[in-house]
């Protein structure tokens, strides 16, 4: 069994900024979420000891994957980080918007979404690369036993795949929010809502 899900809000999230290998912290907002899908966990999995913890290698991740850990009752060491769960490069689109990069680079956003699964973007990785790490991470786990993987958005479209053997293509817009934990149980997979307390 693995619970996945994408770090909480970040600053460049909140600013729609793309980050891929780059990085901002956590808002309060992020960390909030963080410690509600920690508690989600808590309840879909009831003993927590046994559940192996994993993290993307990016700070966003791990900030949130050090929530979810005191929220499980786990230290931050029993946490294992691996690069391979790390967010799509985005190379050259780093740090702007979707909208800056429509408007200042025209024909490279046509020609990247003509097939979005296999092109890369200017600079980057493609969906192809990408979900070649997942399965490879994938093939490696015991899905007998009981995941938590912390990672990124568009990361996480391709490990559901990895995990699950859907085709890839229906999941390239799947929409991953920051307060819900998706469940994957052999090939079935389901959103739950972890929703953080209102202000």
């Amino acid at each position: 069994m693995f619970f996945v899900m994408r770090h909480g809000e970040t600053e460049w999230n909140r600013l729609g900024l793309l980050q891929g290998k780059q990085d901002s912290p956590l808002t309060a907002l992020g960390r909030s979420q963080a410690a509600a899908m920690g508690r989600c966990i808590a309840a879909l999995a009831g003993d927590t000891a046994d559940l192996a913890l994993w993290s993307s290698t990016l700070g966003r991740a791990r900030e949130t994957a050090t929530i979810v850990a005191r929220v499980l009752g786990r230290d931050a060491e029993a946490i294992r980080h691996d690069a391979r769960l790390a967010e799509l490069d985005h190379g050259a689109w780093e740090g702007r918007s979707f909208t800056q990069i429509k408007g200042d680079e025209p024909e490279a956003w046509t020609e990247r979404y003509r097939d979005k699964f296999r092109n890369p973007l200017p600079g980057g990785e493609s969906y192809v690369e990408m979900l070649a790490r997942a399965r490879r991470w994938a093939a490696e786990r015991d899905h007998a036993a009981r995941h938590v993987v912390i990672a990124h958005g568009v990361f996480n479209r391709m490990l559901v795949t990895a995990l699950t053997g859907l085709n890839p293509e229906t999941l390239l817009d799947l929409a991953t929010p920051q307060d819900a934990v998706i469940v994957i149980e052999g090939t079935d997979w389901r959103f739950e809502e972890a929703q953080p307390p209102a202000p």
